[in-house]
């Protein structure tokens, strides 16, 4: 099959290392469009052709985000994180495999349930002009966690008050709405 050992070649020119960069951001705000239900920011990670399998789904970008955003809606939080990020930059592509833990608090039947799961966006981008996007995305899931004592603790067993909140009224949103 000719499988090769997967190495980046490194990054030799200051443009590299920008496109890098560029491509991180990327990944980045799509965690942020996820956990904030930002579909104006999702819409901006894909180009219009893109495709995402993403596990129980499988179609275009567009098609992706007309299903996710109301499973969002069923979730009462959502929080991704991004860890290793392997890329090999190969002129305006790039291969990158990117290792994720999510957690999730979904409701179900009035009740919440709580998940970590983790796995890997394995992603083709894409560079048009200055601008790096998603061009295809498929998710490997690698493990699963049912947290059942994190879903009946309730929200508020530390007397904190939690700020997550959906677009726009998260108060992130404040922040970068500044002058």
């Amino acid at each position: 099959m000719g499988m090769r050992t997967m190495r980046p070649r490194q990054p030799t020119t200051l443009q590299d290392l920008l496109d890098r960069e560029g491509i991180k951001d990327c990944l980045y705000s799509y965690c942020r469009a996820i956990d904030r239900r930002d579909r104006d920011l999702l819409e901006e990670v894909y180009w219009p052709e893109a495709t995402d399998d993403h596990v129980i789904f499988s179609g275009s970008a567009g098609e992706f985000i007309n299903w996710v955003m109301p499973q969002l809606e069923k979730v009462e939080q959502t929080a991704h994180a991004l860890q290793n990020i392997f890329l090999d930059l190969i002129g305006n592509r790039a291969r990158v495999e990117t290792y994720f833990t999510a957690y999730h608090r979904p409701i179900t039947g009035g009740k919440p349930q709580s998940y970590t799961l983790g796995g890997r966006y394995l992603d083709v981008l894409e560079k048009r002009g200055d601008e790096w996007r998603i061009l295809r995305r498929k998710v490997a899931m690698d493990w699963l966690e049912e947290n059942p004592a994190a879903a009946e603790s309730g929200r508020n067993v530390l007397g904190i008050t939690l700020e997550t909140h959906s677009f726009p009224t998260d108060m992130s949103y404040e922040i970068f709405d500044e002058a």
